[in-house]
């Protein structure tokens, strides 16, 4: 399972051309802008491709990141005490959550050759077990379902990892993944190192023969560039996912995915997502509270996700009839404004508090945090103009050191 054969080359190959030809320039996000031409000149690389999650080429896919060029004898196992107690910390507390046996079965640290901690002879991967945690929660809603094989497409599926969790626990669904060119290839490669003789269907075969192979054909994955969504059929979907994406892509395109959400989930059908409450990487406030849900959705979860209080979990559920509250849900939301205050006393003297004393870093620094925030910026940028000037830093450093 090590390395890449040269038909699935082939097929990442062909389907990166194809894809790369059709690029919408408005789909792409300032924040997405990273790719440069890596995975275009790792293609006839097989190193480059079994070293993939430490040689940079799931960079923004994945947080173990390692080297620029992947070595086939790097050290990938984190043995400082530090990484090894923030990862059985991480570990321990989610298995409190979904149980061994269902970390067991889900746990994924080889294809690829992430970096990892081994605790008891179990390897251990921070963005492994954010994984096993959205699969568990997609695999408790999926157990609700009649149907033993439902049609699941994840949003931004990043390397994979999700699909493949979700294909482990429902064996009979159909995953569609919808994601740049760029990640379609490692979703490529890491699948086809995880199940061979899987049926993938890829935009070659989708521009081949049209809209109709996502509902008239058999397979097991389909790998896809996003700008395809809208082709998915009306209310014909168990569920959707995106976790960690949504956040750093332009509103447009968000409005674009919520819209196909809206359309395309069945009654009784599900949306899973997981985005910081307000990213601002791609130059605009992306925010959960103003993702476009029509009045059909009840939330059947809506809390901090396990591991980052910054980051909103949430799982709404398709329902027939319209929910009144749900803007009201949406809007309780942070982060808060000070627009916010004048909605009600009690919550007027929580939010107040946020927005002076500050809550979360990531979410509501409050003015507390805002000036601390820009102490921190000008004591830094002073420092770097003195060590600019030698001659006033030595002096400095010496009067100082003598006093």
């Amino acid at each position: 399972m090590s390395n890449i054969s040269e038909s699935v080359a082939a097929v990442i190959a062909d389907n990166l051309h194809l894809a790369s030809a059709d690029y919408p320039q408005h789909f792409k996000s300032k924040h997405w802008d990273i790719f440069e031409d890596r995975i275009e000149a790792s293609l006839n690389d097989p190193v480059a491709w079994e070293n993939f999650r430490n040689n940079g080429l799931s960079l923004g896919l994945d947080t173990t990141v390692m080297s620029e060029k992947g070595d086939a004898n790097l050290q990938l196992e984190y043995t400082s005490a530090n990484q090894v107690r923030a990862h059985v910390h991480r570990y321990d507390s989610l298995t409190k959550i979904v149980g061994q046996s269902f970390f067991e079965e889900t746990s994924e640290v080889e294809v690829g050759r992430p970096q990892y901690v081994m605790h008891e002879g179990v390897r251990l991967n921070v963005p492994d077990m954010r994984l096993v945690y959205n699969a568990w929660r997609g695999s408790n809603f999926l157990s609700t379902l009649a149907t033993d094989s439902p049609v699941i497409v994840e949003i931004g599926g990043g390397y994979g990892g999700l699909g493949h969790k979700l294909k482990k626990l429902s064996p009979k669904a159909k995953v569609i993944l919808l994601d740049l060119p760029e990640s379609i290839t490692l979703q490529t490669y890491y699948l086809s190192q995880l199940y061979p003789e899987a049926t993938l269907l890829t935009y070659h075969d989708f521009k081949e023969k049209g809209a109709q192979a996502l509902t008239d054909t058999d397979y097991d994955f389909a790998v896809l560039p996003g700008w395809i969504a809208g082709e998915l059929q009306t209310e014909t979907i168990d569920l959707f996912i995106n976790t960690r994406s949504l956040m750093e892509m332009n509103r447009a395109t968000v409005d674009e995915y919520m819209s196909v959400i809206n359309r395309c989930t069945k009654a009784g059908g599900a949306f899973y997502c997981v985005n910081r409450y307000i990213k601002s990487t791609v130059g605009e406030d992306i925010r959960v509270k103003d993702y476009q849900f029509d009045e059909k959705w009840s939330f059947a979860i809506s809390e901090p996700v396990w591991d980052q209080e910054w980051i909103h979990e949430l799982l709404a559920i398709r329902q027939a009839t319209p929910n009144t509250s749900l803007q009201i849900e949406l809007s309780d939301l942070p982060p808060h404004t000070w627009g916010d205050l004048g909605r009600s006393l009690g919550q007027a003297l929580g939010i107040l508090k946020v927005l002076t004393l500050g809550g979360n870093p990531n979410v509501n620094p409050g003015v507390k945090g805002s000036i601390r925030t820009a102490y921190i910026k000008g004591h830094r940028a002073l420092v770097h103009a003195i060590r600019k000037r030698q001659g006033l830093y030595r002096t400095l450093k010496n009067v100082l050191g003598r006093g």
